[in-house]
């Protein structure tokens, strides 16, 4: 009787699991999880930024309610969706993770899509802190504006890309200009590097987005704090 207890408890629980594993087992559900990473969206802006339709939006975002990934809160008529947790990041991280170690067609469509991230080279949290301790360094955000107000890499300079060419005339030449975006798959900085580089510009690609460097417990600034977290 006990191991019959025991293997439907294992049973119940491993469901239990599984229920939440459904919320990542979809692509749009996983750009989802990254958008709402760089700060809170209505289904409006989501479905813009991902260019499908609104109907299509909800309906991933209700799973990944159901699985606890998101939550929602409203104010007036406008429903917010937001990460439920921060553990959420966590097992997006050792997702990129394993796809970067484990899966050779990712790494393949890297190299063939993203040639600029070997020719170029990226640059990785620690050599970053360190040039803009001691080197002259501009850091770029080329996320929408919506984004970099949500919370952004201490000292970074908001650079949309889609404003980025008619910036590029303000930005220091004698500067290194290092971009980032949304994560390691986020192709923003990527099209900021291409569009620097060929304007003559040295320019390298953060290795990582905004919510790694903020998971790392590195200086941001967040919506109305005056002092930069540590």
């Amino acid at each position: 009787m006990y191991l019959e207890t025991q293997g439907n408890f294992t049973q119940q629980v491993f469901l239990q699991l599984a229920s939440v594993c459904k919320g990542f087992g979809n692509e749009h559900r996983l750009e989802l999880l990254e958008l709402l990473l760089q700060g809170e969206c209505s289904v409006e802006e989501l479905a813009r930024e991902m260019d499908i339709s609104i109907a299509s939006t909800s309906q991933h975002l209700q799973i990944l309610r159901s699985a606890r990934l998101v939550s929602v809160q409203r104010s007036g008529v406008k429903a917010l969706y937001r990460i439920s947790h921060p553990n959420v990041y966590d097992v997006l991280r050792a997702l990129y993770c394993l796809g970067k170690t484990h899966l050779v067609e990712l790494a393949s469509l890297e190299s063939r899509e993203l040639p600029e991230r070997k020719l170029l080279g990226e640059i990785e949290f620690d050599e970053l802190q360190q040039r803009m301790q001691s080197e002259q360094v501009c850091v770029l955000d080329v996320r929408p504006e919506r984004e970099y107000l949500a919370g952004h890499i201490a000292g970074a300079r908001s650079a949309p890309l889609a404003s980025l060419g008619a910036q590029a005339h303000t930005l220091p030449r004698e500067d290194l200009i290092v971009v980032y975006c949304r994560g390691p798959y986020g192709t923003l900085a990527d099209q900021a590097v291409r569009l620097l580089h060929n304007l003559g510009f040295n320019v390298r690609r953060l290795a990582w987005g905004f919510p790694e460097w903020k998971a790392r417990g590195l200086p941001v600034e967040l919506p109305g704090l005056k002092t930069v977290i540590k």
